[in-house]
Formats: structure tokens, C-alpha cells, sequence
């Protein structure tokens, strides 16, 4: 049983993330975004990023046919409120789920 309020709608989408007001803020993080919902998403990075840190998303895929209300969100503001490494392909990456904070 999921221990969410919004169902999460799979997708497979480049996002590039940025930190926000961070001395290395300008360094992107390019990951995955493999599923989302209205209040947030589950994306698979390549670092590690402690609960709580702000990140600029922005999507580096087509969204067409996707909205605000399947969870799409074209570019946010988003929260990370887990991160825990994992292997995909045999490379290290880090299961990462964050919380929109604010959305355009």
C-alpha cells in the first residue's frame, strides 16, 4: 500500500536539476524523472542529495499531451525529501523522491 494522497503516473523524462541559492548552483545534475504526480516526483540521479535540499527542475523532454494535473511540470521548484543509491545498469545512481514546492 502506498502511503501517498496522489496516485503517481509513470513516465520516463530527462530533467536537469539545478540547486538552488547554492554555491554550486550553477553545476547541473541531469537525471530521470520515472514517475510523478500532482504533489511531487520519484527521479534517479546520479549524486546523492540531503532531505531538504532546493532544487530548479527543468524538463529536458517533450511533454506534449502532458499536464499540470498528470503531474507534469514543465519547470519547479522542488524539495528532496529521500535519496538512497541504487544500481541501474550496473552504474550507481541515487533513487531521489522530491516535493513540489512551486511550479510554473
Amino acid at each position: 500500500m502506498e502511503n501517498r494522497s496522489d496516485s503517481r503516473r509513470k513516465i520516463k523524462m530527462q530533467i536537469i536539476c539545478r540547486r538552488y541559492m547554492s554555491g554550486n548552483g550553477k553545476v547541473p545534475i541531469e537525471g530521470t524523472m520515472e514517475n510523478c504526480g500532482s504533489y511531487g516526483f520519484y527521479a534517479e540521479l546520479p549524486e546523492y542529495l540531503s532531505k531538504g535540499t532546493i532544487l530548479v527542475v527543468q524538463m529536458a523532454g517533450d511533454s506534449i499531451g502532458d499536464s499540470v494535473q498528470d503531474g507534469i511540470r514543465s519547470m519547479g521548484l522542488a524539495e528532496v525529501r529521500w535519496s538512497k543509491p541504487i544500481s541501474v545498469k550496473g552504474e550507481e545512481r541515487y533513487a531521489t523522491g522530491l516535493k513540489y514546492l512551486m511550479a510554473y
